[in-house]
């Protein structure tokens, strides 16, 4: 190739990518306008009330601008406007793929489910906020409102008891026409009302205490008959650290699996939990560990159990001594210097303890040395769980929250604890029902 020809090269090639730019600019300048047209229009349409024209030519100006932020959010109002929601609910999601930093598709989508009470799709909105907007209003409030939205769980229940945990859930015996049966945490029955006594299922032991046709036994979670029956007892109760309280006439014993005794006869005994058991001899009280050693001398008129028999479900147990009540440590140290003239058994590991002083209730701080939290002024109360706590006031329970704040409104003849995964147990009228908090779905 001579000079003269790549001149011409050169120079073809200058020509061709300044024309290519020209074009470029050109194009972009004409789709540029193109799109302010469509937009104008749709404006136009949009003002008249011609909303499926408007949603015409908005597509049109989307497709000349796939990423705009805010014409996605435009659009999805459009389709609202026609009463096309699935698609609204569609964009806006897109939107917020586009930038999940910003608020104006989260805050179309929540009013849109909190016109509709749709408090499920409401939280799905407020858990998949980024942090940066959790804590600014009005996202800050909403997510307030949230923690106390709850929704029915039909039992149809007579009776029911307290939770227990296993397998990170929650369960509770239930009473239909005088048989229990258990329930987990959402509701969801595990085992049929078919039976006159349910004790607790120990995970270790995989046996849970059965009682059908007048014979008690241990049975496995669908129980059937799991231990052969060695003797006859009257009562049982549920294992912990491999032993179960078993009632003979009128005393009790602690048996193993294969029916061996150990311990003293006592008058009452409890579960163990926590290697702790609370035991009853001579009309007095003391705390026992699971080599059945004495723990405390028996020094206690009263040890409170839950309605599964246990004492230490939570590191704190209620004692009473003489007239007062007194929160205790495992190892029997007092944890209340001050005595009550009732304490409800703590719900949480360090959560609000309810407690009566003559005829009104209040709470203690456990992270406050038990210093009274909330004034006593409550007809009746039960402890504190997941922030929330069951009080009675003008003869109908509801449920406040650390502020003493009324969050679900007095409208129960009854209402028990939240258990740790949502769940509470209301009655009205002579039915139980659960409530579950949609936050904690």
């Amino acid at each position: 190739m001579n000079k003269m020809n790549a001149y011409l090269v050169l120079g073809a090639m200058v020509i061709c990518v300044g024309l290519s730019w020209f074009l470029s600019v050109k194009g972009e300048s004409d789709k540029k306008a193109e799109y302010e047209s469509y937009m104008a229009k749709a404006t136009v349409l949009e003002d008249q009330g011609i909303y499926v024209d408007a949603l015409q030519v908005y597509d049109k100006a989307l497709e000349l601008s796939p990423n705009d932020y805010e014409l996605t959010v435009k659009v999805a109002d459009m389709y609202l406007k026609l009463n096309k929601t699935e698609e609204f609910v569609k964009r806006c999601n897109t939107a917020i793929k586009m930038n999940p930093q910003k608020e104006e598709a989260y805050l179309h989508l929540i009013d849109y489910y909190r016109s509709r009470k749709m408090s499920a799709e409401t939280g799905g909105v407020l858990k998949a906020l980024p942090e940066t907007l959790r804590e600014k209003e009005p996202f800050a409030g909403y997510i307030a409102e949230f923690k106390n939205a709850y929704y029915d769980v039909l039992l149809l229940a007579d009776g029911i008891g307290d939770w227990y945990y296993f397998n990170d859930q929650a369960y509770i015996n239930v009473i239909t026409k005088d048989k229990y049966g258990m329930i987990d945490g959402t509701g969801k029955r595990k085992i049929k009302a078919l039976y006159e006594c349910l004790g607790v299922y120990d995970p270790k032991e995989k046996v849970l205490p059965v009682k059908i046709n007048g014979e008690f036994y241990f049975g496995n979670n669908k129980c059937e008959k799991k231990i052969p029956t060695y003797a006859h007892y009257d009562e049982l109760r549920g294992f912990g650290s491999g032993w179960a309280p078993a009632r003979k006439g009128n005393v009790f014993v602690y048996i193993n699996r294969e029916y061996k005794e150990q311990g003293e006869e006592f008058e009452d005994a409890s579960s163990f939990y926590r290697d702790v058991a609370a035991v009853k001899k001579n009309g007095k009280w003391a705390l026992i560990d699971s080599n059945f050693n004495q723990i405390t001398d028996y020094i206690y008129d009263e040890v409170v159990l839950d309605m599964n028999y246990y004492c230490s479900l939570f590191p704190s147990i209620v004692v009473k001594e003489g007239s007062k009540y007194y929160l205790v440590d495992l190892a029997g140290n007092r944890l209340t210097k001050d005595g009550y003239d009732e304490i409800a058994l703590p719900a949480s590991k360090d959560q609000y303890v309810a407690v009566r002083e003559k005829d009104l209730w209040g709470f203690i701080d456990p992270n406050n040395n038990y210093e009274i939290a909330i004034r006593p002024q409550y007809e009746e109360a039960k402890s504190f769980s997941l922030g929330f706590a069951p009080i009675r006031k003008e003869k109908k329970w509801g449920y406040i929250n650390t502020d003493g704040e009324l969050a679900i409104p007095l409208t129960f003849d009854d209402a028990k604890v939240f258990s740790r995964f949502g769940s509470a147990a209301v009655k009205i009228r002579q039915e139980w029902n659960l409530i579950r908090l949609y936050s904690c779905n």
